[in-house]
């Protein structure tokens, strides 16, 4: 059998001694076969079940977790580390016939204890975290072509939400307080005190009502 690493997988270098054999560097898991008590893959809720239903197949299952492991470092989990080896180990037996069935996920959980509820849950934490920081990633890296259509937007006609959207990305409007700036439907701003005139009718001709009050002193005072 050929020696080369990328035969193992494409992820992580899994090291090989001369006879082609998976280099662990962990003894106990070198003795470990796999336990033909572990639940079938078939079985509803077991781990191969669930993992062929949310990634598709074991192997991508299987490159996802080496990704979050390799992703982790030097701070993987221990029971991690053992559950790629391990199954790689029997996946690497199983090409050289020493093994009649390509291994399950559920017998490398259940040779090694890994609870099966732990283990998804892991899992889940894992991926959700490592998705999340890609998606992180993507929205950075797309953030000011967004900025750009969002802006060309707020010029048109229908734009209102998108120029408020702008300006509160602009910080011209603060939503937590501070002037209070409104956008209407022909697209103009509006300072608080003038929309609070809008809302009585009286307030409008305030003004108007102050300069005739204004004149009429001054013209009482003059006859005075």
């Amino acid at each position: 059998m050929s020696t080369n690493k990328q035969a193992i997988s494409t992820i992580i270098d899994y090291p090989l001694d001369k006879q082609g054999k998976l280099v662990t560097r962990r003894g106990g898991l070198t003795r470990m076969k796999p336990r033909l008590d572990a639940p079938p893959a078939s079985q509803p809720g077991s781990i191969d079940w669930t993992v062929n239903l949310l990634f598709g197949s074991v192997p991508n299952a299987v490159e996802m977790i080496e990704s979050i492991v390799a992703g982790q470092g030097e701070n993987a989990d221990e029971r991690w580390i053992e559950f790629i080896l391990l199954y790689r180990q029997w996946e690497l037996q199983y090409r050289e016939g020493l093994l009649e069935e390509l291994p399950t996920l559920n017998q490398v959980c259940h040779s090694l204890n890994f609870d099966a509820r732990d283990f998804l849950t892991q899992l889940q934490g894992g991926v959700k975290l490592m998705m999340t920081g890609l998606v992180h990633t993507r929205a950075a890296l797309d953030s000011l072509n967004v900025m750009n259509a969002v802006l060309a937007r707020a010029k048109s006609m229908d734009g209102t939400k998108d120029s408020e959207l702008a300006l509160k990305i602009a910080g011209v409007i603060d939503e937590k307080g501070g002037i209070n700036i409104q956008v209407n439907n022909q697209n103009n701003v509006l300072l608080k005190g003038e929309k609070d005139k809008m809302k009585t009718p009286l307030l409008q001709f305030k003004e108007t009502i102050d300069d005739i009050d204004r004149e009429v002193r001054n013209s009482d005072e003059e006859h005075n």
